[in-house]
């Protein structure tokens, strides 16, 4: 089944900020979209964790947990945030270039408010109407289950 809209607009914003281009999507055991970047292709994969993850296919919340960001050579970096319930802080995990754990101040908002803030604001947002035209065509290359 297809990933929650929260992690297709997180996906847009990151994808739109960094002028990747929605290009295919790769079927298979770990099925991701391909996007065209100016250094080199890109891929994004959305995965579920946990003990309920072969059952349910986003869980219940539809909530994103967490984020991981990986590339190689040149520029290796391995880096992934996570933030659980309400809490106050996220832990961000550094493993590449050189390994690090921290927690950082994280001010929770469930996604809806987040929208409704969007939706209720009166000067345009760039950022956010990039993000969500990026979502949309992500959305599109993903297979109709």
């Amino acid at each position: 089944s297809a990933p929650p809209a929260g992690a297709w607009l997180l996906a847009g914003w990151l994808a739109s900020c960094l002028d990747w281009k929605p290009r295919e999507f790769a079927p298979g055991s770990e099925a991701h979209i391909r996007l065209g970047a100016k250094a080199r292709p890109v891929s994004i994969r959305f995965e579920r964790e946990g003990d309920d993850a072969r059952r349910a296919p986003y869980g219940p919340t539809h909530a994103i947990a967490g984020i991981r960001i990986c590339s190689g050579a040149p520029a290796p970096l391995d880096l992934s945030v996570r933030h659980e319930g309400r809490s106050p802080t996220a832990r961000v995990v550094t493993r590449a270039p050189r390994a690090t754990e921290r927690e950082v101040a994280f001010g929770y908002r469930d996604f809806a408010a987040c929208v409704v803030g969007e939706m209720h604001r009166h000067e345009p947002n760039r950022a956010f109407e990039d993000a969500a035209r990026v979502a949309e065509e992500l959305i599109g290359l993903w297979p109709r289950v």
